[in-house]
């Protein structure tokens, strides 16, 4: 698809490369790049870069993925980072009014995006290490938070936000060997369970719609991700080989199965299943 390959220059080592629609019809789609060397840049569908992103070094790890967002014709960059601030650029890699926002606490996970008609209309959630959700708008307004669950001193928590046809999120607590992930509408956790490694297990919620539901679980030290359905049972009893960084999953609700790609090795894995 033309115009690409795109090429970056030797010096860029892309890490995780991000795209969205132009932020209006006559826009055209925005490519935002993560290097390995905890930078940022924004290019168009030409790799051209934008001016003030040439790159833009952050000061502080990432906490999550950064959302490129276009908003009422404005293109916005929203940047968690684990000392518990989240940054939210415009086009020109100026901050908008309200950010750097705190969030009270350090933060390990992305955000979940509501997207809406303005910056004051569009709200983002994420979870910080009290185990608060905390909700607020571009507009630099905490709306709300609350607590999701128990938090220690050795607790980590990360928010997952769903793929697929849903829009929602999910939330992993994890201590030492003991995981649990929970859902914003349930008090209870979806998932709990205690595992042999103590390492961070890299989840994926997947939402497509009623009855569509699949969390995956991956446990990198022994190469294993767990699939649990919508009632939080373990698909199969057991888990299966997986060596990736996640899992590709589909949904076909005419057939009620799902089609599962995984990585083994240097093997790419494809399997049907029923629930």
């Amino acid at each position: 698809v033309l115009p690409f390959p795109l090429n970056l220059p030797d010096t860029v080592r892309v890490a995780a490369l991000l795209a969205t629609p132009g932020s209006t019809p006559e826009a055209a789609t925005r490519l935002l790049a993560l290097t390995a060397g905890n930078d940022l840049l924004l290019l168009d569908a030409r790799g051209r870069l934008f001016p003030g992103w040439q790159p833009k070094r952050l000061d502080f790890p990432l906490a999550g993925l950064p959302a490129l967002l276009g908003v009422g014709g404005r293109d916005v960059v929203v940047v968690p980072l684990q000392n518990g601030y989240v940054y939210a650029y415009d086009q020109r890699g100026g901050l908008l009014p309200g950010f750097p926002l705190s969030v009270g606490a350090r933060l390990a996970g992305g955000a979940s995006v509501q997207a809406g008609s303005t910056l004051g209309r569009t709200r983002l959630t994420v979870v910080n290490q009290h185990g608060e959700l905390v909700t607020f708008t571009l507009g630099g307004d905490v709306l709300s938070r609350r607590r999701v669950a128990t938090w220690s001193r050795t607790a980590t928590f990360r928010l997952v936000p769903a793929t697929g046809d849903g829009h929602g999120f999910g939330i992993t607590r994890e201590d030492g060997g003991r995981y649990d992930f929970y859902l914003p509408s349930r008090v209870a956790p979806l998932v709990s369970r205690g595992f042999v490694t103590s390492g961070p297990k890299p989840t994926q919620l997947f939402d497509f719609g009623p009855g569509g539901r699949l969390v995956a679980v991956n446990e990198p030290g022994p190469g294993l991700v767990y699939l649990f359905d919508a009632q939080g049972r373990l698909l199969g009893g057991k888990p299966m080989a997986s060596t990736g960084a996640g899992v590709g999953l589909t949904y076909s609700a005419v057939t009620g199965t799902y089609q599962l790609v995984r990585l083994v090795g240097r093997e790419l894995r494809r399997a049907e299943l029923r629930l």
